[in-house]
């Protein structure tokens, strides 16, 4: 307690002496009782009065003096934030006493007599909640929502227990908090406030899926270039800030990933996909002569900064290579010297050459045959003799060769009958695959002519007449009666 004179700029106290302020009844109405700073309650002091005569004489009259301090309030000081702050993982919970320096209960109270309790009030967005790690059933000491906001009072005795909750905060980079101390006097329930301190608690979001549209690559054919793995789908991160990387599996029998150089890439040991990093630069290699549909697995791996957890999406991707025919080959491998000779049957037994088609397929999916026709002597294309027929099934194309399947080469037989030259019969491979063909080289085949000079049929069909000084017709050809023909098909015979 201190006893200080009024006016002034800087009024000074009074000092005491062993205990005792002395001062004069002249001074008494410019004094002014201080009592001691941030404290309230009873103060108890005792007066002396004392009056001295002319003549030294005192007396002295005492009185015991009660004062009560009624106490008010002190604003606390402002919250001071932590130097570096945690993250608050979307879904997750942070603790509050990891935000702020509240070391305990008393910590920014500037009361010293202990009246008063200290309380935080604390400013978030609607989707979180502050609960107590201990007690489940605990509750804030007020709560009130409006305008997206929500704000609770807690004790700061709490503080050391209490952690703020997401609950659907969504993928933000981070969330705004206002925390204030608030000081309340015991006595009276009166309550002052501090400066309020704001913050920006980072929040370390969850990825959301990415998005894959699918795309149809055009002109693939077989044995052709690589398919580029960003022809096949297009991705979409749903934050641009998320770290996008890839998972392949599943791939197709035959198919292969090949980097930019070519080089083809592996599983590593114990693994049974290919991570990727990116898509581009990589393609997707099907094995030489295969054609059809391909697919494999991609998963896109969506990574979050800020340590939130990862978000995947699966799509199976499919393409399709359109079949090329390979260039076939035929082998003759029983040929005998040439010109061939025809049985006396007039029959060519083609299966006793042993010819044998083959081309570089190696799926089985292209169908091979044997394409025949003629040549003539100045080597242009020609029918085959009207008479030609085969012992096996066989269509006749546009441009009048005849095509006979793989199948039919075993008991291949071709009926010339009689031909009164050689023939140059010529034998192509043809491989066929969806709506490709392809021809290989032709092999000639000359076939020796067998035809036998027959006496014609000579026939008189009656009298020979005429008229008088005018030219008589012999032959039926020209108005006659004498008709000449060859015997059999008359190959050979004029």
């Amino acid at each position: 307690v201190q006893v200080v004179r009024s006016g002034g700029a800087a009024p000074a106290p009074l000092q005491a002496v062993d205990g005792v302020i002395r001062f004069s009844s002249a001074e008494l109405p410019d004094l002014l009782l201080v009592p001691p700073a941030h404290q309230s309650g009873r103060l108890s002091f005792d007066w002396h009065a004392l009056a001295t005569e002319a003549n030294g004489d005192a007396a002295i009259a005492v009185a015991r003096a009660e004062i009560t301090v009624r106490a008010v309030a002190d604003a606390p000081s402002a919250v001071a934030v932590a130097p570096v702050l945690p993250s608050l993982r979307e879904g997750a919970s942070v603790s509050l006493g990891s935000l702020i320096l509240q070391a305990d209960a008393g910590d920014g109270l500037i009361d010293a007599d202990g009246s008063e309790l200290l309380r935080l009030e604390i400013t978030m967005p609607d989707a979180m909640r502050v609960s107590h790690t201990a007690e489940p059933a605990w509750m804030p000491l007020s709560i009130v929502s409006g305008n997206g906001l929500r704000t609770v009072v807690v004790s700061a005795a709490d503080v050391g227990q209490l952690q703020l909750v997401d609950r659907g905060v969504g993928p933000v980079d981070g969330v705004n908090l206002m925390i204030t101390r608030i000081s309340r006097e015991l006595s009276n329930g009166e309550q002052a406030r501090s400066a309020a301190t704001g913050l920006q608690l980072p929040v370390a979001r969850n990825a959301r899926p990415a998005t894959l549209t699918r795309l149809t690559p055009t002109g693939l054919v077989e044995d052709g270039a690589p398919v580029a793995l960003s022809s096949l789908v297009q991705v979409q991160p749903a934050h641009a800030g998320d770290n996008i990387s890839y998972r392949l599996e599943g791939l197709s029998s035959g198919l292969t990933l090949v980097d930019a150089q070519g080089q083809i890439q592996t599983p590593l040991p114990g693994q049974n996909h290919l991570a990727l990093s990116s898509l581009e630069g990589y393609a997707l290699h099907p094995t030489a002569d295969r054609a059809g549909s391909f697919a494999l697995d991609l998963q896109v791996i969506s990574t979050p900064p800020g340590g939130g957890d990862a978000a995947t999406t699966t799509q199976r991707l499919s393409f399709s290579v359109a079949a090329v025919a390979d260039r076939p080959s035929l082998q003759l491998p029983s040929l005998p010297q040439q010109p061939v000779e025809l049985e006396l049957n007039g029959w060519l037994d083609l299966a006793g050459l042993d010819p044998a088609l083959s081309s570089g397929d190696r799926d089985g999916s292209e169908q091979l045959a044997l394409i025949i026709g003629a040549n003539d002597a100045d080597g242009q294309p020609q029918a085959l003799p009207p008479q030609a027929r085969f012992n096996v099934p066989a269509s006749q194309l546009d441009d009048g060769r005849w095509l006979i399947p793989q199948a039919g080469l075993v008991d291949l037989r071709l009926y010339l009958g009689e031909i009164g030259e050689d023939l140059a019969l010529v034998l192509t491979p043809r491989a066929s695959e969806g709506s490709s063909r392809q021809e290989g080289d032709p092999v000639t085949l000359t076939v020796a002519a067998n035809a036998v000079v027959r006496v014609p049929l000579l026939e008189v069909s009656g009298e020979l007449q005429g008229l008088e000084d005018a030219l008589i017709p012999l032959f039926s050809q020209l108005g006659g009666v004498i008709a000449a023909t060859p015997r059999g098909n008359g190959a050979g015979q004029t």
